[in-house]
């Protein structure tokens, strides 16, 4: 079988990210109790997946296309491209749109990791050095029994409330995560034990508009990603635009607006209702971010573009039931 160029791209960043490179995150050791077949391998993986989702929603950046303002208003356009820009580690002068898979499949860009990423540490469940009280992989945080699939914990000090304070950061990916299919996955046709084929995979498996069929552990950690403002702090803009909290730092975080049209920002249906509230509060939820560059990773794949989120029904195709979970807490701030 021939190896899709971006994908022999991909097996060679993840043989890299085994050795020891300053730019590389530092993977915690799973838990020998661990659910999760194969998890030190497959959280190396879901890395490689988001800086691929950053990289193709980089390099196919354009303010006009009907994906970008689905999820963001026209003059959001600047700091969106450069927000992926960001994570991406892509200058613009690399940039052909035309040509995705030759930049993507370039020796060079694999080595292109943000220098910051050595402050990153990413763990299976909950991050070692996380207080106890504030662990909340594997809880049950609503009545429909929904948990989390991830969440961030930066590491600075109280009296240094800037982005340069949030320097380290720690990454808890919950088990939960892993119940979604890496990108490659689902390309493939998918059968249960019983030779059923399984819904949301291939490209026709995907259905005709956004939904959880496109998710990915990859996509989680892209979301976690964006509430990294140390790694975005650069983008022109950032502290302007960003809101901050009562201490003056400023966060993209999940938008939280219990009883309002959308109550939270979570999920691709209530992204682009997001993007109607007002100006410049799509760029303060993280998962507009996240559904941006997964529908244009899927229509980039495809070659086709996906029609916008209908309803809640199709933020929960494939994970659990829970659209009144607290977004604050599944978000991960």
């Amino acid at each position: 079988m021939t190896v899709p160029r971006f994908q022999h791209t991909l097996t060679c960043f993840l043989i890299l990210i085994s050795r020891c490179d300053a730019s590389f995150p530092q993977f915690i050791p799973a838990s020998p109790n661990t659910h999760v077949a194969n998890a030190n391998a497959k959280l190396r993986v879901a890395f490689g997946d988001a800086i691929l989702l950053a990289r193709v929603a980089a390099v196919t950046f354009d303010p006009c296309d009907e994906i970008f303002l689905r999820y963001f208003r026209p003059e959001e356009a600047e700091f969106v491209k450069n927000v992926f820009l960001a994570v991406a580690n892509i200058r613009t002068t690399e940039i052909d749109a035309e040509n995705v898979e030759s930049i993507l499949s370039s020796p060079s860009v694999i080595f292109q990791l943000h220098d910051k990423f050595q402050n990153l540490e990413i763990a299976l469940g909950d991050h070692p050095e996380v207080e106890d009280e504030d662990k909340i992989c594997g809880r049950i945080l609503t009545e429909t029994g929904f948990g989390v699939y991830a969440y961030t914990t930066l590491d600075f000090d109280d009296f240094d409330i800037d982005a340069e304070g949030s320097k380290f950061s720690w990454q808890s990916i919950c088990e939960e995560s892993f119940e979604f299919p890496f990108l490659w996955d689902i390309e493939l046709l998918a059968t249960d034990p019983s030779g059923h084929v399984l819904a949301g995979h291939t490209c026709a498996g995907l259905g005709d508009r956004d939904s959880d069929f496109m998710d990915s552990p990859g996509g989680i950690i892209l979301h976690e990603l964006t509430h990294w403002s140390y790694l975005l702090e650069n983008i022109p803009g950032f502290s302007d635009l960003i809101e901050g909290d009562e201490g003056g730092f400023h966060q993209i975080k999940d938008y939280s607006n219990p009883g309002g049209t959308p109550p939270n920002g979570l999920g691709a249906f209530h992204a682009l209702q997001l993007r109607n509230v007002g100006p410049y509060t799509s760029i303060q939820n993280a998962d507009n971010f996240k559904w941006y560059a997964l529908s244009k990773y899927w229509a980039w794949r495809c070659g086709r573009v996906f029609s916008p989120s209908l309803s809640d029904a199709d933020v929960y195709k494939r994970g659990p039931k829970g659209a009144e979970a607290d977004p604050q807490v599944q978000g991960g701030n």
